[in-house]
């Protein structure tokens, strides 16, 4: 609620649509109530759970016919400072960008960075903000948690990948993007507060099965061929198995290990290899 009336408050945006994805009557109640007389909200609300991308998917699809420019992508646990929107805007055309995102901070520990930019290794499965583009395989992408992408961008790569229920469907994205010439980039000036793990809780076995899936299911989505594929897969084993230990370890439990087999477990079903299989 309190990064819906953020945006109100900036006029930058034409329209402002909540997906309500939870499924829970309760909160879709308390939305209506909150924002039925603000023509500018509109509330979307699938009658399953549709994950992150197909959430995105659902509000995206409802006006890429319409005259928008560019459409933001955003995460409800965020809050948004005065002026956000339009030095994001700003940065996006006046550097003649494609994709962008603002600096990302965390909440309440505002001074430090959340994200600000990704580097991924397709092989290792490894994430960091530090500049890795010396190792192979490496691609640099935009978090999901905001990102600002003009609407030619989704009339020429499509939509989100719904293979990805949560996690990984950023990078996937960026891929695509990056591979069809599109350029993406950080805008400095534009920043936002992100509180983080509103959606999952961190070590729950969701988070844990979500995470190892979804990079097992990056080996597929970023290889060029059977062979990186195969590579990236039988590394990736070794590597989210010796991650998934010391996140037990780390933890005391064993959500780490169970995520990650039924991750591994998962894996057999053909949809995760298919190579240039998507769902969009």
């Amino acid at each position: 609620i309190a990064c819906v009336q953020a945006l109100v408050a900036q006029h930058e945006l034409e329209k402002i649509i909540i997906v309500e994805n939870s499924v829970n009557s309760s909160e879709l109640r308390i939305l209506k109530d909150i924002f039925q007389n603000d023509g500018q909200v509109e509330i979307l609300e699938p009658s399953e759970n549709l994950g992150f991308s197909g959430g995105v998917n659902l509000a995206a699809n409802s006006v890429l016919d319409s005259d928008f420019e560019a459409f933001l992508l955003l995460n409800n646990d965020t809050l948004v400072p005065p002026n956000a929107v339009k030095y994001l805007a700003k940065g996006l055309f006046d550097n003649s960008l494609d994709m962008v995102s603002p600096n990302i901070y965390c909440y309440p520990e505002k001074h430090k960075v959340w994200a600000k930019g990704y580097y991924y290794n397709r092989f290792i499965g490894l994430i960091t903000q530090r500049n890795i583009s010396f190792m192979p395989g490496t691609i640099f992408y935009l978090s999901g948690c905001c990102v600002l992408i003009c609407r030619k961008v989704f009339k020429d790569i499509g939509l989100l990948d719904t293979s990805f229920f949560m996690y990984g469907e950023d990078v996937e994205f960026c891929y695509r993007a990056l591979q069809r010439g599109f350029r993406i980039g950080i805008v400095e000036k534009a920043y936002i507060y992100h509180k983080g793990n509103v959606s999952s809780q961190f070590n729950s076995l969701f988070y844990e099965y979500h995470i190892n899936r979804c990079h097992f299911l990056l080996c597929n989505k970023l290889s060029k061929n059977k062979i990186e594929q195969s590579i990236s897969f039988l590394i990736k084993i070794f590597s989210l198995a010796m991650r998934s230990l010391l996140r037990s370890y780390k933890y005391k439990n064993l959500n780490a290990f169970l995520g990650y087999k039924q991750a591994i477990l998962g894996s057999a079903n053909t949809d995760f290899y298919t190579p240039g299989k998507q769902r969009v």
